[in-house]
């Protein structure tokens, strides 16, 4: 009964631990999608689309609320050193190249790729120790990913 309680608290930990990385990347994608100056609904419901691919919610309500908030959260108070600075201390190597293909299918969405979007990706890319080469992987990765 005991192994039960702590194996319920380590579900529930890594539960909540999924939800926070989901709001970290929900802020990054909307300042990603802001950085040319043009947010647009292509680039809003592509940020949907990866929410829903990585699960950690469950319906349109939770994805929009967790919108709303990454909203707030940028407009408000965005400093994008401590947003990759958090990043890099919750996730994972793997799971910030993962991120990187995220960011590139949001700058490619539209079909345009602004000077903005790119200096971004390349001062991301710093912030994040990824080097040229993954951050073009991972732009590969987003061209098909789009082409679905």
């Amino acid at each position: 009964m005991l192994k039960d309680f702590f194996n319920k608290d380590k579900k529930n930990i890594n539960q909540l631990q999924k939800k926070e990385q989901i709001d970290l990347i929900a802020c990054l994608l909307i300042e990603v999608a802001k950085s040319d100056d043009s947010f647009d609904e292509s680039e809003l419901t592509k940020i949907k689309d990866i929410l829903r691919r990585n699960k950690a919610y469950s319906d349109d309500k939770q994805i929009d609320d967790i919108i709303d908030k990454a909203l707030d959260e940028t407009t408000n108070s965005v400093e994008m050193y401590s947003l990759t600075k958090e990043i890099r201390d919750t996730f994972d190597h793997e799971q910030i190249l993962e991120l990187f293909q995220f960011m590139w299918e949001i700058i490619l969405v539209d079909n345009e790729v602004d000077d903005f979007e790119t200096g971004l990706i390349r001062k991301v890319s710093g912030l994040f120790h990824i080097t040229g080469k993954e951050s073009s992987l991972a732009k590969e990765k987003a061209k098909k990913a789009l082409a679905k």
